[in-house]
């Protein structure tokens, strides 16, 4: 399955005025700048799949463009698409795309449509004069861009394109579909522009005689402040549907592999469940399905947690014996294969009538002194109360621990949640609830890598709360909690703590439904979860839609311990007349992997189907990034390789000519100032700091002062012949890149 998409999703403004905070952050930046290493000659692997993406430029000026997932070719005659269908496609299904005309109120807008291609960096740019047609270049696909840079005339706008394909066209629930019956398809979203302001409008493709109309009502455009953008949404999978009862979803991330791994239960008859396991690739797409348990018996309440250095998954599950008995069974199974280990006995605690429940397993990304390990948590216990009780794992299979407490006597255990992560040097952490009367109070227990010592610390025992999940690294942890604020109103509720040795230091519980940025603290919001992704905390719940009765998934980022918002209220599904509900969450960043990315599982009810549904979130914020501005004369190009987020590393490449004579500028973006009469300009001033070479990584500091903050860096060669001459001075320049700090 491919896609190519053409939409955006709300883009409210930085939360955080830059201005003051400018300076301040080249200061951090250069601190810790340093000049990125020449890259070494790779090993040549024949026969192995495809990598990287690869690009060149062919004899008539077209650039071709070769992917793992697909291959397209860009040219002033418009743009072709081939979709990767695998060794069994007899031949290929290309999809070709050409910009007819783009109009507003009817009147033609100037439009180039043979402008030739230009490739900078991973982009490649039609300018088209009232328009610039980006497509970002992916592994897995592209994704097109329309920038308006200048918004001329009245009416809405409407750009029409070309398409010619022999897949079968269809309408899906985000966009159109192009379909091969057995081999996959190509999927164009729909439209969401936004302006430079953060207004923002949706509206659907349509496709009529062949042609893609995309549109932008008059309503956003009146209003609007230029550079109007069209951009990618966030990405929404479907990991289980059709007429299947399918609930109960957890998610892990694994960093050697790059894949994450979703569990989730599947209902065979009222007295049958079986559980099901689905790898998906960084991007999200469906790799392979598997069985995990099934029988007569009910297998139920899966969860899945990674370890990278064992490159695997462990599953643990709770499972009725047939003798009034639920014990704890686990499997493991590779990351990167379909090779899966037997099932084996996690817990069994002795008794008729003490079940184990509800399992929880912590992963982990380090190796351990005594041999990697996971930590599997579970509620042991009947009518009387139960207890939490821990088991450790090996990544063999074998339980090194069979049993420890690690609750009091009088607590009534009735959930969990722990960290899906644990770093090198820390514990695992897990919040509990417990019962008094009849109210929830949160709880926190260490749980132990070695031996049996560990701490406990109360959360809230303030009021009626439901338990919600925790993560961080090591002594850093953030819990979520929801909690009864009025008759039938719920808010969510985080805290921020330390877990040192021999103390807990908890800071203030704060509401975060009254602050979250956009949100609507009126409406119960239930269900939380949380994932770090190295410097911020993504948290997401469902909230009642206030209409239906029904629920919809949102996320929310704060950085701590001052819990400061880069993002609120993000909507994780197409909207919808449907019951959304019960998100589980892994972060990539917390085992090792991307920033930012995480991968969001829900249940979905239509109807009384249940499926299961799931986002891949960016939650790095939504303004921000990477521009340029023209500065550029002669043969250097500057592109980066990263997105400019908190915490962490920016990695900018410049054309390499000489070594010796090629500088980067830092500093503060300005107006460009022409150096000469053949357009050299300089955009950076003032410039704090300039560093030699052609590679150059910027490490940005986990401060969230620094959201917003704006750096300005430029590539430049000293006595480059293509650029200014003596007398005024010998250089050439590139364009210059405009950093946000997302």
């Amino acid at each position: 399955m491919h896609e190519l998409r053409f939409n955006a999703h709300y883009a409210p403004q930085c939360l955080r005025a830059p201005v003051l905070r400018a300076l301040a952050a080249v200061a951090l930046l250069l601190a810790t700048a340093v000049p990125g290493q020449a890259p070494r000659p790779a090993g040549v692997a024949a026969g192995t799949n495809l990598q990287r993406i690869h690009t060149d430029r062919a004899a008539d000026g077209s650039i071709w463009v070769l992917a793992p997932g697909y291959k397209a070719r860009f040219a002033r005659d418009g743009i072709e698409y081939v979709p990767y269908f695998g060794p069994r496609a007899r031949r290929n299904h290309p999809v070709h795309f050409r910009v007819a005309r783009i109009t507003r109120g009817g009147h033609s807008l100037e439009c180039d449509r043979v402008a030739p291609p230009v490739l900078e960096g991973d982009r490649i740019l039609f300018d088209r004069g009232a328009v610039r047609e980006v497509w970002h270049l992916r592994s897995d696909g592209t994704e097109q861009t329309f920038v308006l840079d200048e918004l001329r005339g009245e009416g809405d706008l409407l750009v029409e394109i070309d398409v010619r394909t022999e897949l079968a066209a269809r309408r899906a629930t985000e966009g159109l579909v192009f379909a091969h019956p057995t081999l996959g398809e190509v999927r164009y979203g729909d439209v969401l522009a936004y302006d430079s302001g953060g207004r923002s409008a949706r509206s659907a493709t349509r496709l009529r005689a062949g042609r893609l109309e995309l549109h932008v009502d008059e309503a956003l455009l009146a209003a609007a402040e230029a550079p109007l953008t069209i951009d990618p949404l966030v990405r929404t999978i479907a990991i289980d549907r059709g007429k299947d009862q399918v609930t109960d979803a957890d998610v892990a991330y694994e960093p050697t592999n790059d894949t994450w791994l979703v569990a989730y239960v599947r209902s065979f008859s009222t007295t049958d469940t079986d559980i099901i396991s689905r790898r998906f690739d960084n991007r999200g797409n469906l790799l392979e399905e598997l069985v995990v348990a099934t029988g007569s018996r009910e297998s139920a309440r899966p969860s899945v947690a990674a370890n990278g250095p064992a490159k695997q998954f462990l599953i643990a599950w709770d499972e009725d014996t047939g003798i009034a008995d639920r014990v704890i069974l686990g499997r493991l199974r590779s990351s990167g294969n379909t090779v899966q280990g037997q099932t084996f006995t996690i817990l069994d605690s002795p008794g008729l009538g003490v079940d184990d429940l509800r399992p929880a397993v912590g992963g982990a990304n380090v190796n351990d002194p005594n041999g990697n390990v996971y930590a599997v948590l579970c509620m042991t216990g009947g009518r009387n109360g139960r207890a939490l009780v821990f088991s450790r794992v090996s990544t063999s299979g074998s339980v090194l621990q069979a049993r420890l407490t690690l609750s009091p006597s009088n607590h009534d255990v009735v959930n969990l949640q722990i960290a899906k992560a644990r770093q090198a040097n820390g514990s695992w952490v897990c919040t509990y609830l417990r019962n008094v009367n009849g109210f929830g109070h949160v709880h926190l227990a260490e749980v132990p890598v070695t031996g049996s010592s560990f701490r406990r610390a109360p959360i809230d025992e303030s009021g009626d709360c439901v338990l919600g999940g925790i993560a961080g690294r090591a002594p850093e942890f953030f819990a979520v909690y929801a909690k009864l604020v009025g008759p039938g109103n719920s808010d969510i509720f985080g805290r921020s703590l330390r877990v040192d040795p021999g103390s807990v230091l908890l800071r203030p519980a704060v509401n975060l439904t009254a602050v979250e940025p956009t949100g609507i603290p009126r409406r119960d919001q239930q269900a939380p979860v949380v994932s770090f992704d190295g410097a911020r905390y993504t948290v997401v719940y469902q909230e009642d839609d206030g209409i239906f009765g029904l629920h919809d998934v949102y996320a929310m980022v704060v950085s701590i311990p001052g819990v400061v918002f880069s993002d609120g209220h993000r909507l994780l599904h197409a909207p919808s007349t449907v019951d959304n509900r019960f998100p589980a969450i892994a972060g990539a960043a917390e085992m090792g992997g991307p920033m930012a990315r995480s991968m969001v599982v829900f249940e979905r009810n239509s109807a009384g189907a249940l499926s299961v549904e799931g986002a891949l979130f960016d939650g790095f914020s939504p303004t921000g990034g990477i521009s340029f501005v023209a500065s550029k004369c002669g043969r250097v190009d500057l592109s980066a390789l990263d997105e400019p987020l908190l915490g962490g590393t920016l990695r900018l490449r410049a054309s390499r000519f000489d070594l010796n004579k090629q500088v980067f500028a830092i500093g503060l973006p300005s107006p460009p100032v022409q150096l000469c009469a053949l357009g050299c300009k300089l955009g950076v001033a003032p410039i704090l700091a300039v560093l030699p070479g052609v590679a150059l990584d910027l490490a940005i500091p986990s401060d969230p002062g620094l959201l917003g903050a704006t750096v300005a860096v430029q590539n430049a060669l000293l006595g480059g012949s293509a650029g200014c001459q003596p007398p005024a001075l010998a250089v050439e320049t590139s364009h210059t890149m405009v950093i946000q700090v997302r």
